[in-house]
C-alpha cells in the first residue's frame, strides 16, 4: 500500500467546497511541496488544520444548519 503524502492529503482537499482564500492557500502549499518535497513543522500544522475544517463530518454539520436554510431564502429573495 503506498503511503500517503502531503500531495495526496492536499489533493483530497481541494476536491472539497472551499472558500476562495483556503483554496488559495492549499494551492500554494501543494505548489511549494511539488518543489520542495517537504513540509516545514508550520505548514504541515496548518494542513492538519485544513483537513479538521473541511472534514466529512463538519461538512455534513454545516449542509443541515438551519442558518444555511434561512441565508438560501434570504438570497432568492435579494436575488
Amino acid at each position: 500500500m503506498p503511503r500517503v503524502t502531503y500531495a495526496d492529503r492536499l489533493g483530497a482537499l481541494l476536491e472539497k467546497p472551499l472558500s476562495d482564500y483556503d483554496r488559495g492557500v492549499i494551492e500554494s502549499l501543494l505548489s511549494h511541496y511539488m518543489r520542495r518535497k517537504s513540509m516545514t513543522s508550520g505548514r504541515a500544522r496548518y494542513v492538519a488544520t485544513l483537513e479538521e475544517r473541511y472534514s466529512d463530518a463538519k461538512l455534513a454539520d454545516a449542509a443541515e444548519s438551519p442558518l444555511l436554510e434561512r441565508l438560501t431564502a434570504l438570497a432568492t429573495r435579494v436575488a
